[in-house]
């Protein structure tokens, strides 16, 4: 897998990236010397420039702040490296005004051997991160640079747990991005902190959760003390791993998530929405039938406004009653975002991937219609969605569980059963349509 960008900093200067500018000075014609050695990888030149200039400054910076080491260490010339740290005074960690060391860009680079060679030099500062907190090994992980990964994380008092500015430690980049090879590595560093959440609150299981990353998931996840419930602080909605797993559809990270002891499948977001209503807010088909094969999942739960999953569900197209939910975007869900709005827009509601989710919905044993205060509220959605088949499904359900009860109750305390079924349809809400529906149902059953 290829890494999706990695951590950067800001732009270089104008100009071309591989020339290097000396400043001037009385020994311009030396130091510009020294820069051209440097940058046409020359060992033999810089050798005899050293034998031939005794005391040249060799830690003289280009208008761009960058030492001869610095250039040579970013563009893995890995003998001139070797020249360079052997001559007295030479500064290898010195950097440039954004905080990049000679040790820092070779792992940026990904110059594995540049980064052995400088690991040797008495005094290198090998957690020393730039200008905004980034470490070399969170920038190595952030590239994907496997190798120089191997060989940080194998270096005794390595910062394995180094965060940047914004919280990220390079599990978490590594996480982020699915790579699933630099998460073992990084694993196995003694000390690693798994639950270490960024700045947001965000773990490395709640990323690799919400960017569908199973095999990472199960990695973090066999670590002894991994947070499978810590929800993010700061980020909208306090979604758990599996929240935002569910609110993006990752199904096979979900079938992981739910096979955790101990892991609370109904636990509620800040909105009191449960990782199913997430589901069914977004119409995650899958995700809503591994979820109801779940012992204990309450497929009833309403959140803050009173709306159930399957209200949610049926609901999805109405935008003045249903809560708006674009601020628990998440990046990797973008395209599902922009079929949602055309799915919307063309009112489409009928063989949706929410009405789908409604129907799977409905054929749970006692799932909720409605509550006292509007017992229509479920019907009601369903009916502005435009789904013949799902209303009808709907109607079928409400007359079944409101006239059922009743009618076993007038029939065994003897009423006769035509009767029973007249007075258990006047017990429904005062609705034509599902009256009718209900004196169909009752002409078909001969009562």
């Amino acid at each position: 897998m290829s890494c999706r960008g990695g951590e950067r900093e800001g732009s270089r200067p104008q100009g071309s990236r591989g020339q290097a500018r000396p400043a001037m000075s009385g020994e311009k014609g030396v130091q510009q010397a020294l820069f051209d050695a440097v940058l046409e990888d020359d060992a033999a030149k810089l050798r005899e420039m050293l034998a031939g200039f005794p005391g040249m400054d060799v830690n003289v910076v280009d208008d761009y702040g960058r030492t001869p080491l610095l250039i040579a260490s970013e563009k893995g010339h890995a003998e001139v490296v070797r020249v360079l740290v052997d001559v007295p005074g030479v500064d290898a960690n010195k950097g440039t005004h954004l905080g990049r060391t000679p040790f820092f860009v070779a792992c940026e680079s990904g110059r594995a051997e540049v980064v052995e060679l400088l690991l040797g030099v008495p005094g290198i500062d090998i957690n020393v991160a730039n200008n905004d907190g980034i470490s070399p090994l969170s920038i190595a992980c952030g590239k994907c640079h496997d190798e120089v990964v191997r060989v940080l994380t194998g270096v005794p008092g390595i910062d394995v747990n180094k965060a940047n500015k914004l919280g990220w430690t390079p599990l978490l980049v590594a996480s982020y991005n699915g790579e699933s090879e630099l998460v073992g590595m990084l694993l196995g560093v003694p000390g690693i902190d798994v639950n270490k959440a960024n700045k947001k609150g965000e773990t490395a299981l709640y990323w690799a959760s919400g960017m569908g990353f199973s095999a990472v998931v199960r990695m973090l996840l066999g670590v002894p003390g991994i947070d499978v419930s810590v929800a993010d602080s700061e980020r909208w909605t306090s979604l758990t791993p599996l929240a935002i797993a569910c609110w993006n559809g990752h199904v096979e990270v979900v079938q992981v998530l739910v096979g955790v002891p101990g892991i609370d499948i109904n636990e509620a977001d800040k909105y009191g929405k449960t990782p199913l209503s997430r589901a069914s807010l977004r119409g995650r088909v899958e995700v809503v039938r591994v979820l109801l094969g779940i012992p204990g999942i309450d497929v009833n739960r309403a959140d803050k406004y009173g709306q159930t999953p399957l209200y949610l569900a049926c609901n999805a197209y109405n935008e003045s009653d249903a809560e708006s939910d674009a601020e628990t975007d998440t990046a990797s869900d973008s395209d599902a975002d922009a079929d949602a709005v055309a799915d919307a827009s063309s009112h489409a509601y009928a063989g949706s991937r929410w009405s789908e989710v409604a129907r799977l919905l409905l054929a749970v044993p006692g799932i909720s219609l409605g509550d006292e205060s509007d017992p229509l509220a479920i019907l009601d959605s369903a009916r502005e969605g435009g789904d013949a088949e799902l209303v009808s499904e709907v109607e079928r359900v409400h007359v079944k569980q409101v006239m059922g009860p009743l009618m076993i109750a007038l029939v065994r305390g003897g009423v006769p059963r035509r009767e029973a079924s007249a007075v258990a349809i006047h017990g429904l809400p005062n609705d034509d349509s599902l009256r009718a529906r209900a004196r169909e149902m009752a002409a078909a059953n001969g009562s």
